[in-house]
């Protein structure tokens, strides 16, 4: 008895198993994952390798050859191509697509092992990378206003990044663009032959001095109270009056004379400037701030990204009433709410 024989002879029967199907079909397609791009592994590894202060052949020579005489060993190994630049070694392995990428990476990871002594000193430890989609984003918010780039960068880290991540799916948001405030400290070459300093010296009492942990526990009274070393330096005053070296001891007094310590500001200028830029975020010629959203593994792509959508409400009570914020935020390019 075929199909259509049953459905003639039994279609009260057809009639409810189709309802059930429906029904089912109805309660659980949308809880299904949908995803931006499909779940593979491309046969791709990365091996990048710092080496701070070196030039391109430096790391060319100490780094790069011998990784790539130790990784030419690894079987299924098709096509490996390297990259040599100032203080940055880059190479990229191909494997056949039947190649099990996990057994690949492990095989990776034990040549690396075998020739991470050999390296220089100055070199860091290998890391290996492999393409994913699932770390691609699925979509960006930019926001821009009349507030500087840093104002825009602490908004966007502060409050707007926060809110975004606690929704649900959503794995994390990515800030980029924007100007980091920094403390730059500019040391005077001369003033530190005259001192007869280095510039480890520095470097060592600034760290020495900027400390914030734990210091062990007293007992009183059967109470056990945790102690903490807090000497973060706030203020920039705090920054320029740093000792940094005292002056030997008087061999006929054996006392130290005060005035004479070398403090930060006598050899350097300390302000407050902008860590170097590294990326910019521009949309229609006006800087901006970029924020990239990425979802969970097997979450559904177009519920998360509805999220999000609808959070930006949330965002916008931050700012209600605000009138020294009139940044907009835009979705995948398209003005969506004013805050």
């Amino acid at each position: 008895m075929n199909i259509a024989e049953l459905s003639v002879r039994r279609p009260v029967t057809i009639l409810i198993m189709t309802a059930l199907f429906v029904g089912l079909a109805a309660f659980m397609v949308p809880d299904l994952a949908v995803d931006l791009y499909p779940s593979i592994s491309p046969p791709f590894i990365t091996v990048s390798t710092t080496y701070t202060g070196a030039g391109p052949l430096e790391v060319e020579e100490g780094v790069t050859r011998l990784l790539e005489k130790q990784l030419s060993n690894i079987s299924g190994l098709q096509n490996m191509t390297s990259t040599s630049s100032e203080g940055s070694s880059r190479i990229s392995l191909e494997f056949d697509y039947s190649t099990d990428l996990d057994e690949a990476t492990s095989d990776v990871r034990d040549a690396l092992e075998r020739v991470n002594r050999s390296l220089p000193d100055d070199a860091g430890s290998p890391s290996i990378f492999k393409f994913d989609f699932s770390s691609m984003s699925i979509m960006t918010l930019i926001i821009q206003g009349n507030e500087s780039s840093d104002k825009l960068k602490t908004i966007a880290e502060d409050q707007v990044q926060p809110l975004l991540e606690r929704l649900e799916g959503v794995s994390s948001a990515d800030v980029r663009g924007g100007d980091t405030k920094i403390i730059k400290v500019d040391v005077s070459q001369s003033r530190l032959e005259a001192y007869n300093l280095s510039l480890n010296q520095v470097s060592s009492a600034l760290s020495s001095r900027n400390i914030q942990s734990g210091a062990g526990t007293v007992t009183r009274d059967g109470m056990d109270f945790t102690l903490r070393v807090d000497e973060k330096y706030r203020t920039l005053e705090e920054i320029r009056r740093t000792v940094i070296a005292t002056p030997n001891a008087d061999q006929t007094s054996g006392s130290v004379n005060r005035s004479r310590v070398v403090r930060l500001e006598d050899i350097a200028e300390v302000y407050e400037g902008n860590k170097d830029v590294t990326s910019l975020v521009y949309v229609n010629g006006s800087p901006s701030i970029s924020i990239r959203i990425q979802n969970e593994s097997g979450s559904n792509t177009v519920q998360v990204a509805d999220r999000v959508v609808e959070s930006l409400e949330d965002i916008a009570e931050v700012y209600e009433g605000n009138k020294d914020v009139t940044s907009l935020v835009y979705v995948n390019g398209s003005p969506s709410i004013s805050i």
